[in-house]
């Protein structure tokens, strides 16, 4: 009768002690499922910087979003040689596609005869994306006519923290603006390199 209840007793240790893991190294691999796992109790800290890597760069997170600010009339009216905010908007930390477009149109009339024939006027507009540019130069004036015309303007930045996307013009001659845009299109990340040609 003792040697069946030792038995038993050491059945039962020995089963308290299968079920009880206290290192990594009792389990063979592939053994854990995630059926074995409760649900959110993994932390980024139980993961490895690979892993992290690929769940931020996967397919998983590779959706975008895109905010726009639109300005439809203005500023108008600009005078010549002065650089004018024609719009400007904020982004939070992230990687960005950056674009912007503007039409500008000269706001000048023909003072002497030969005046439409000679004159001819450029418009500069500069996108500054926290430190990073783009520039168009377009004309908006040929022959002493106004001729409107849209500039376009892109770049890519990861910005660390809020940061400003500013368009700013100026033109040799008084000009006005409309139908401006900048879009903001979030990405998983960003590479500019300077191209050989």
């Amino acid at each position: 009768m003792i040697s069946f209840i030792a038995l038993v007793v050491a059945l039962s240790a020995t089963a308290y002690a299968a079920t009880r893991i206290t290192k990594s190294s009792q389990i063979k691999n592939g053994i854990v499922t995630s059926a074995d796992i409760k649900n959110k109790t993994i932390g980024t800290i139980d993961l490895s910087k690979s892993t992290l890597k690929r769940i931020d760069g996967g397919s998983a997170s590779t959706s975008t979003t895109a905010s726009e600010g639109v300005r439809k009339v203005g500023p108008l009216n600009q005078p010549a040689n002065q650089v004018i905010t024609v719009a400007s908007m904020s982004i939070p930390a992230g990687s960005y596609v950056i674009s912007a477009k503007t039409t500008l149109a000269a706001q000048t009339k023909a003072i002497d005869l030969l005046e439409p024939f000679l004159a001819a006027a450029t418009a500069t507009c500069r996108l500054d994306a926290a430190g990073d540019e783009d520039q168009s130069e377009v004309l908006i004036l040929i022959g002493g006519r106004q001729t409107p015309t849209t500039t376009y303007m892109q770049t890519v930045r990861t910005v660390g923290g809020t940061a400003a996307i500013v368009l700013k013009c100026s033109s040799v001659t008084p000009w006005s603006a409309a139908n401006t845009s900048i879009i903001a299109q979030r990405v998983s990340g960003t590479d500019k390199k300077e191209l050989a040609g």
